[in-house]
């Protein structure tokens, strides 16, 4: 779970960063949340932790048609044509929200960009010169 946390921080300072990279360029780019869907994401756990999150699935879980809403509102809104940067959750249905504290960290977030083109890089020179 603190993996699964630690990757949706980063898709939100991935959001925020390209939002600011993009600014003035007409294109847009927000976060969202879309609930907590019922889904098999919790099908890899077992034992106490899979009892908790089948639990949370039961009294607190939305169907994916709900679930979709956020996504959809988000994309296709006319009041957000020029919204960018944002967060969006369906707990204020569909309705921009605060992201988590630590998300708002320009450095942390700016950081991770750089370290993530330098990886991409990387990735990139090791793929040509296997291609040779």
């Amino acid at each position: 779970m603190k993996a699964y946390g630690q990757s949706k921080l980063a898709q939100i300072y991935f959001t925020y960063e390209l939002a600011d990279r993009l600014r003035g360029t007409g294109v847009t780019v927000n976060a969202l949340h879309p609930g907590m869907v019922v889904s098999s994401f919790n099908s890899g756990t077992r034992g106490i932790v899979h009892l908790i999150g089948e639990l949370c699935y039961f009294f607190g879980g939305i169907d994916v048609e709900k679930g979709a809403q956020t996504t959809l509102y988000v994309a296709t809104s006319p009041e957000l044509v020029r919204v960018s940067g944002k967060y969006f959750s369906q707990s204020k249905q569909g309705k921009e929200a605060p992201s988590s504290k630590p998300s708002y960290d320009v450095a942390i977030r700016r950081r991770l960009w750089e370290v993530s083109e330098a990886l991409i890089d990387q990735s990139e020179r090791s793929h040509v010169a296997l291609a040779k």
